[in-house]
């Protein structure tokens, strides 16, 4: 017998907005890049904790790299960069909108990923 692995989520992400400024207090307009940021769902309250940053590219005006941090890394200086932008994450995780999808039963699947865009400087049309 075969069985598919692939099973749907207990959960959607109704709004995320996936492209955003960084707060002034940490740079701001002054970096673009990206990250990857994973959490997990709480079911009763479908808050997301256990933030963890997987990917993290800040790129100054300049171009030069501020932080190129990956989970795992053990670069020092990016770890001690990334831990200053912990919080931010964590509010954003916690402003997205997530529900409950019925008729999908819970089946462990209650982490989630989510990229995030950092514009910088470029202008959005």
């Amino acid at each position: 017998m075969i069985i598919d692995p692939v099973q749907p989520s207990p959960y959607k992400v109704i709004r995320a907005n996936s492209c955003v400024d960084l707060p002034d207090s940490l740079g701001g307009k002054k970096y673009k890049g990206f990250a990857f940021i994973e959490g997990q769902i709480v079911d009763s309250s479908l808050k997301v904790i256990n933030v963890k940053v997987m990917k993290l590219k800040l790129i100054a005006i300049n171009q030069k790299t501020y932080i190129n941090y990956y989970f795992g890394s053990d670069n020092v200086e990016d770890i001690k960069r990334m831990k200053r932008f912990l919080p931010f994450f964590e509010e954003f995780m916690n402003s997205i909108d997530i529900e409950r999808v019925k008729g999908v039963k819970l089946n462990g699947k209650n982490i989630i990923t989510l990229p995030i865009k950092f514009r910088g400087n470029e202008i959005i049309k």
